[in-house]
């Protein structure tokens, strides 16, 4: 399936179920958006359409915002131990997008 084929056959309730597989706890990523203003934005009236338009430009494109490729790594210390193990935190709407096509 190329990726014209796979856009098609992605709807709006597809964006939203990806959006709900969210954690609404997570944190923000590089560019400051958490998961929680993500569903807050999708609740409003033309909120759920200004995102899914967002996702499937970037799909229909294959142009995707530079925040996206970015992460912020954070040392998280491992329960009775002294090592540390690391922890990326990713932008929320590039998760979303991740979801669509796996």
């Amino acid at each position: 399936m190329d990726i014209n084929e796979l856009v098609l056959n992605i709807s709006q309730e597809v964006v939203e179920q990806a959006l709900q597989r969210s954690s609404i706890g997570s944190a923000a990523g590089p560019d400051g958006i958490p998961a929680g203003l993500l569903r807050l934005l999708w609740a409003k009236p033309y909120g759920n359409h200004l995102l899914y338009c967002r996702v499937m430009s970037s799909l229909s494109l294959g142009c995707f915002s530079h925040q996206w490729h970015r992460a912020i790594i954070h040392p998280i210390c491992k329960a009775g131990s002294k090592e540390y193990r690391p922890i990326s935190l990713l932008s929320q709407i590039f998760k979303i997008t991740e979801r669509l096509v796996t």
